[in-house]
């Protein structure tokens, strides 16, 4: 009688440990693409809607955007906007999506109400990156080729153009909304924007080849993605001190970086070349609070641009020059 109850406390505690395995196992599983959505020409960058029930993709040798039922899958509209299109930003309210056109030196504003373009802005020289503040009044376009940054009021139109450093690549607001970081990557720094100012106080060393910039959710880090065209890395800024304090090393040449909503994890698009030849390119995925690279997601000659994710956390979408857009399942 005794050895039958051990028997069975063994086996209660062996089918316990083999659940919370399980359960582990299935918290924890590797992100893995789970489809492969047809868009137009040569995307390169994705942004979600703030309810994230679509998304936008540039599509830059189509001149097109293209909008998708994230519950679908399915493109549900195609909306012409200016030459070779390489950047989107919806606005807080899910209204409107400013779409940066590196060919023509425009901003296209897309209603999001009828599903077309309702107007454009002229601003500099090849503009790369377009962000909205947070409470949605202004958009920050880098100018890639003018070292400078437009500044558009929602209400007025287009009011500044602030200077920055050489090349700006890419432009992000603090979730806070006090400050604007400005990769450049002409010169490997960041530039740091006092919004209600409309001035650079700052100017930080990230590294050469500043391409692109992302704020933690909480505000405390900015990872920037910095390359040498040999070897790739993410510089880790703590945002209160203004200084580089960690250097991440990734196995790629880094494109994008986008955080996950609960700030734990950062995604990085990476590619093995600098040119759109094809090669081979992943997505590395971040343990933001060590540092260390956890996984990889390899594509094979898809060229990976931008990564986004969706505001529940559960989907990543990557914009590939040569294919489509990949949706990773995150969680």
């Amino acid at each position: 009688m005794i050895l039958s109850i051990r028997h069975t406390a063994l086996s209660l505690a062996t089918t316990a440990v083999m659940m919370a395995a399980s359960l582990t196992t299935l918290a924890f599983a590797a992100p893995i693409v789970v489809d492969r959505i047809t868009v137009g020409e040569s995307p390169t960058a994705v942004a979600f809607s703030p309810n994230g029930k679509k998304a936008y993709v540039t599509n830059t040798n189509s001149g097109t955007v293209s909008v998708i039922n994230v519950k679908t899958g399915d493109v549900v509209d195609t909306i012409d906007v200016g030459l070779a299109p390489v950047a989107v930003a919806v606005s807080p309210n899910g209204r409107y999506a400013f779409v940066a056109n590196y060919g023509d030196d425009t901003v296209s504003m897309i209603d999001n109400r009828y599903g077309e373009t309702s107007y454009g802005f002229e601003v500099g020289d090849a503009p790369t990156s377009v962000a909205f503040s947070p409470n949605g009044k202004k958009v920050y376009v880098s100018n890639t080729e003018s070292g400078t940054v437009s500044v558009i009021s929602m209400k007025k139109g287009l009011v500044d153009t602030i200077d920055v450093g050489a090349a700006p690549n890419s432009v992000a607001f603090s979730p806070n909304g006090k400050k604007a970081y400005v990769a450049n990557n002409g010169d490997g720094t960041v530039s740091v924007i006092n919004v209600s100012r409309g001035v650079v106080t700052t100017t930080i060393d990230a590294g050469v080849q500043a391409r692109f910039v992302a704020f933690s959710p909480n505000g405390k880090k900015a990872f920037v993605a910095t390359t040498d065209f040999d070897l790739g890395g993410v510089s880790v800024i703590n945002v209160k001190k203004g200084i580089v304090t960690d250097t991440i090393t990734l196995s790629s040449l880094p494109v994008s970086v986008a955080f996950d909503p609960r700030g734990k994890t950062a995604y990085v698009s990476t590619a093995e070349s600098s040119s759109l030849d094809g090669d081979n390119g992943s997505v590395e995925i971040i343990n933001v609070a060590t540092g260390d690279v956890t996984g990889t997601i390899s594509f094979n000659g898809d060229y990976p641009q931008q990564v986004a994710i969706s505001p529940n956390g559960k989907r990543a979408y990557v914009a590939q020059f040569n294919g489509g857009v990949s949706v990773i399942k995150v969680r």
